[in-house]
């Protein structure tokens, strides 16, 4: 299992501990009846307030019958997305942007997305073949950024003007969803051969 951690900088990477079994929670509570297991896909800003709330409802979530299991597609811990603008810009550091750690008794998977969901055994699995029963299921995988339909973006995103999962940009195009994606924005050189680069953005939100 992979467990969030913090850092200092949101760089730092993770260790992969892989659960030996294919099923997650195989000889605990995970088989209690008497335990609601809750599965959420998505480790950012929605499924971090959703996970807060719940436990702050719920007291203790160990002790109250809930077993909070979540998947985060990133290797970090939950950081505020809207705030990123900010960390290019300069006035904000990408290590202030991290939120709350998950509440104690709620067990995270970073690094993990979700790749298949069966309805009739009501199962989870990840893309490491890691099942994860559950009883409710929330999505909470947040939006995809909105790739334009133009002359060279031909192909791209989900077919619903959103880029998917994996997807990929043309050389020298870069959206901006995600604290890689603003690293990688960071790193990009202002001069070459003595002669500034240009930038052009689309979307004045």
């Amino acid at each position: 299992m992979t467990t969030a951690h913090r850092s200092d900088d949101l760089i730092d990477d993770h260790v992969d501990e892989r659960v030996d079994d294919h099923r997650d929670g195989v000889g605990t509570s995970a088989t209690d009846p008497t335990c609601h297991r809750v599965v959420v896909l998505g480790h950012g800003m929605v499924g971090h307030r959703f996970v807060a709330e719940l436990a702050r409802r719920a007291g203790q979530v160990a002790l109250t019958g809930l077993r909070v299991t979540v998947l985060g597609a990133e290797p970090y811990e939950p950081y505020n997305r809207l705030m990123l603008s900010e960390a290019l810009a300069g006035r904000a550091e990408l290590a202030g942007l991290t939120l709350p750690a998950a509440p104690a008794g709620v067990r995270v998977f970073t690094g993990r997305i979700g790749t298949r969901i069966d309805r009739a055994t009501r199962v989870v699995v990840d893309d490491t073949g890691l099942e994860h029963p559950y009883d409710t299921l929330v999505c909470a995988t947040g939006a995809a950024p909105r790739v334009p339909a133009l002359q060279g973006l031909e192909g791209v995103g989900d077919g619903g003007g959103g880029l998917g999962v994996g997807g990929d940009l043309p050389a020298g195009v870069r959206a901006l969803r995600t604290v890689d994606d603003c690293r990688a924005l960071l790193a990009l050189p202002t001069h070459r051969g003595g002669r500034p680069q240009r930038v052009v953005v689309l979307g004045g939100g």
